[in-house]
């Protein structure tokens, strides 16, 4: 059986990527990662990137992309992670002004997903505690899933399997599992687990992931 690709979260090295970009992706490589998922450049130049990505041998799973980006600098920044070889562009966060209007917000995601897909990639969108809170029956969740074009994957996080199976039974999703080692009361270390470019379809019989501290997620809707 062929091993499994395993790509690190830059978000979780945020700290010391800003500071010193190449040697950070090399300490990645060094500990064994196949690949990354990018949390921003830090004004590096994509071409530079690739570059050092290629000798290192790391691929790039996905990228978290400011919603500003799209917004502002659509063409550029497709330019730019198509350079880089990524596969998935993900939409990590929203400020509160856009929290009362999730409809509002699936017509803007809407509006990127057909230049992101032609070229050659896909939109996601990243979930928190925020799009989970229930009002007036429903979630922003439910209300992004009923109003985003079957085109936008969302990568979730925060959602017991239970619930997951019996809400998004029979849809496709990449497993991405991460935790947090508290070593003390103030200081932890995070650890992410990410299968690339694989499919694994949720139904009746997958069982429940019953692993403390971790959490569960994916991109569903391919």
């Amino acid at each position: 059986m062929a091993s499994l690709p395993i790509a690190a979260q830059l978000y979780t090295l945020r700290e010391i990527m800003p500071k010193d970009v190449m040697g950070t992706l090399a300490a990645v490589a060094e500990l064994g990662y196949d690949g990354v998922e990018f949390a921003g450049l830090h004004n590096t130049p994509p071409t530079k990137l690739r570059a050092e990505l290629d000798r290192l041998g790391l691929k790039v799973c996905s990228a978290h992309v400011a919603l500003n980006l799209f917004e502002t600098e659509l063409e550029r920044t497709i330019d730019t992670y198509q350079i880089l070889g990524c596969s998935v562009l993900v939409v990590p966060w929203i400020g509160e002004h856009l929290r009362g209007d999730f409809a509002g917000l699936g017509a803007t995601l809407n509006q990127f997903v057909e230049p992101v897909r032609a070229a050659g990639m896909r939109l996601a969108y990243h979930n928190h505690d925020f799009e989970l809170r229930r009002q007036n029956n429903t979630t922003g969740l439910d209300i992004l899933l009923e109003t985003t074009d079957l085109a936008v994957n969302f990568e979730l996080t925060g959602m017991k399997m239970p619930e997951f199976q019996g809400k998004y039974e029979g849809t496709y999703v990449d497993l991405d599992l991460s935790a947090t080692v508290n070593i003390t009361n103030n200081l932890g270390a995070s650890f992410g687990w990410r299968k690339l470019d694989t499919n694994i379809r949720i139904s009746q019989d997958f069982g429940d992931l019953k692993f403390s501290g971790f959490w569960f997620g994916g991109a569903i809707r391919y």
